[in-house]
């Protein structure tokens, strides 16, 4: 009688055990990349660049020290790229209008500009100083 008692206290205990499962129900795992490369999410590429900017080792974390010089070359460049675009400026408005250009040589640092005009057109050679490379545009009238 006593092994029956252990028999049908065992069988409860298993039975208790074994009622959940058929009771709870499952679903099935789904994982999402968090990378939005590998089809994650858009809106966390700004927290995953930030992260990895943060943890980069190797970044040059060295501010130039000479900021003046920079300075001044950005001003040349910009004083070029203002004298260039006002000469193409003359340059179309005489090719197609009433305007008149004046032919010269124009000195600008790292090259030179050649401007001459003729019945055909307007010639213009671009010389670079350094290395002796010249390009040559002619622009017809119309």
């Amino acid at each position: 009688m006593k092994k029956l008692v252990i028999y049908i206290g065992y069988g409860v205990v298993f039975g208790f055990f074994l009622l959940p499962a058929d009771i709870t129900t499952a679903t099935e795992l789904v994982w999402t990349p968090v990378n939005p490369s590998f089809g994650g999410l858009a809106y966390n590429a700004d927290w995953l660049l930030a992260s990895a900017n943060a943890q980069n080792k190797y970044a040059d974390r060295q501010q130039p020290t000479d900021r003046v010089g920079d300075l001044i070359q950005d001003f040349n460049a910009n004083v070029q790229r203002q004298i260039l675009s006002r000469l193409a400026d003359r340059i179309v408005s005489k090719a197609f209008g009433e305007e008149g250009l004046e032919g010269g040589f124009y000195d600008l640092g790292d090259f030179t500009v050649d401007v001459g005009a003729d019945v055909s057109g307007i010639n213009v050679v671009l010389i670079n100083k350094s290395s002796g490379s010249q390009t040559t545009i002619q622009i017809p009238y119309y």
